[in-house]
């Protein structure tokens, strides 16, 4: 079994390292809702997928084409 040894691992509490985890993966979702955003989606939906889905929305909105003008007035 692989061990690693984190010094403040063991001094953190376990509803500590909850809301730790909890804040990274709301930061994760908003950068990618905001990434969205620049190319031209919701930012309401995508805000809620990014705090639902954090990384994976992230991942998708890096991936995603910007969206092209419609033209229409």
């Amino acid at each position: 079994m692989i061990s690693f040894d984190l010094p403040f691992a063991t001094t953190l509490s376990s509803e500590t390292w909850l809301v730790l985890l909890l804040t990274l993966h709301t930061l994760v979702g908003t950068a990618g809702a905001l990434l969205a955003a620049s190319k031209g989606r919701n930012l309401k939906l995508w805000l809620l997928l990014g705090i639902t889905c954090g990384t994976a929305a992230l991942l998708v909105a890096l991936v995603m084409k910007p969206r092209q003008p419609s033209g229409r007035y």
